[in-house]
């Protein structure tokens, strides 16, 4: 129980979570095995259905919402992605259920219009 003496929520979720690099800027999809320069910050963010809804889950003050706990069941590479998702749901109070995909996770490219939109 909390100070307050009320509950803790307890949410599960089950879904996918990804580094997502946001890289704006490009004109065409760079070619693979040639270096591409862009003027513009790289962003890495959470990405995901699991993830972005585990954080939403926890509320806007997620690191001192004390109210909700929330699990997320996902699977999560081991190498430096999964270490950096890991760490940034870690902070928001996101409670880990993982399954282990070894030493790396998948990579998935998906380009969007400057609107934002999915081509």
């Amino acid at each position: 129980m909390s100070p307050q003496g009320s509950k803790k929520a307890l949410i599960a979720v089950l879904g996918d979570t990804y580094a997502d690099v946001l890289v704006t800027g490009v004109k065409t999809m760079p070619k693979m095995g040639f270096d591409t320069v862009v003027s513009n910050p790289i962003r890495i963010m959470l990405g995901g259905s699991g993830a972005n809804t585990s954080v939403l889950m926890r509320g806007p003050l997620a690191v001192n919402n004390d109210s909700v706990k929330c699990e997320l069941f996902t699977t999560i590479g081991s190498d430096q992605w999964g270490t950096l998702v890991r760490k940034r749901l870690e902070d928001r109070g996101v409670e880990l259920r993982e399954a282990n995909l070894g030493d790396r996770g998948e990579r998935r490219i998906c380009k969007t219009n400057p609107d934002s939109s999915v081509v």
